[in-house]
C-alpha cells in the first residue's frame, strides 16, 4: 500500500472515531444543512465520503461507509449530490412518477441497488 492511502486510511479512521465520539451533536450539523445545503460541511463530506466508498480499496471503501453509518441517515436529497449521469432506465422509471417527486427517490435507490448488485468490483463471499 502507499503511503498516500495509508494516510486516507488512517485519515478515514481517526474522521470514524471522531464521528462516534461527536455523535450526539451530529444531529444539529445536519440540521444545519437543510438550512444552507450549499455551503454545509455535512454535504461536502457526505459527498466525498460516498466518492471514497467507490475507490477500488475496499479497506478505504469500507472505512469510508463506517463514516457514512456514524452520522446516520439523512435527508441530502437534490442539493447535496451531485448529478448523476443519465440511465435512460432511471429516466424511463422517473417518467412514471413525474406527479409523485416523493417516490422518484425509491426510483435512484432501486437503480443504484440494481447497479451495485452487478458491479464486477465487489466481492461476494461464499459461505
Amino acid at each position: 500500500m502507499s503511503g498516500s492511502v495509508n494516510n486516507r486510511l488512517d485519515g478515514l479512521h481517526h474522521l470514524a472515531s471522531q464521528l462516534k465520539l461527536h455523535k450526539p451533536s451530529l444531529p444539529e450539523l445536519v440540521q444545519e444543512c437543510k438550512a444552507n445545503s450549499a455551503d454545509s460541511l455535512v454535504v461536502r463530506l457526505v459527498c466525498e465520503l460516498v466518492q471514497f466508498c467507490h475507490s477500488p480499496d475496499s479497506a478505504m471503501a469500507q472505512e469510508a461507509a463506517k463514516c457514512l453509518g456514524q452520522i446516520g441517515p439523512c435527508d441530502l436529497w437534490v442539493t447535496a449530490m451531485p448529478e448523476q449521469p443519465k440511465n435512460p432506465a432511471l429516466q424511463e422509471a422517473l417518467g412514471c412518477f413525474k406527479d409523485k417527486p416523493h417516490l422518484q427517490k425509491y426510483c435512484h435507490i432501486f437503480h443504484l441497488l440494481s447497479d451495485y448488485l452487478v458491479d464486477q468490483r465487489w466481492e461476494t463471499p461464499i459461505l
